[in-house]
């Protein structure tokens, strides 16, 4: 549902020739990674995983190392793949394919490439547990990681109902996340 409805409201914005879904990343015959959501603009690219795992009852209840690990499995996994995949699309010698087996063909060249993680569970620590716990790591054109749940891709694709205001906002978000403490 998470990927499905992210793609959907992505779609929206984007138009659905430039969100692509299931797109499996081979380096020779190995399958070397799988973006969940990719959304193309330009020289723009979100590259969007998405988790449904959701926290325990320990960890809801405060146990902090069922929430560092429920954190990592739900979060961490996601991101981790995520960045594999932001520079397998920057590779020459990487092959896309379809869910279908079909080669996609994408440019190679990106300004700016944003990795997203995007969860099916709200709730409100997600903010702060990615500033204590996630582990992330940035360059010229790798974005820090936007990591959010469900619910906010419908608030955004609702309030920023054009491509050029969605990157606006994630670029910003990216470039000035660890100076600007938010909740959700």
């Amino acid at each position: 549902f998470t990927e499905d409805f992210t793609a959907k409201r992505l779609s929206a914005i984007f138009g659905e020739e430039n969100v692509l879904t299931n797109i499996d990343v081979f380096k020779g015959n190995d399958k070397a990674g799988e973006v969940d959501v990719l959304v193309l603009f330009g020289e723009l690219a979100l590259v969007i995983q998405a988790k449904s795992k959701k926290l325990t009852i320990a960890a809801r209840k405060g146990n902090s190392q069922k929430i560092q690990k429920d954190f990592k499995n739900a979060v961490q996994h996601a991101y981790d793949q995520a960045l594999d995949c932001c520079k397998f699309i920057q590779l020459e010698d990487t092959v896309l394919k379809d869910s279908d087996g079909n080669i996609i063909h994408i440019p190679r060249q990106y300004k700016i490439v944003i990795p997203i993680c995007v969860v099916s569970d709200h709730y409100p620590a997600l903010a702060n547990q990615c500033r204590q716990f996630l582990k992330f790591t940035v360059d010229k054109i790798i974005k820090q990681p936007f990591v959010t749940d469900v619910f906010f891709i419908d608030t955004m694709s609702e309030m920023l109902p054009s491509p050029l205001h969605v990157f606006d906002y994630l670029i910003k978000r990216s470039d000035y996340g660890s100076s600007i403490v938010l909740n959700h």
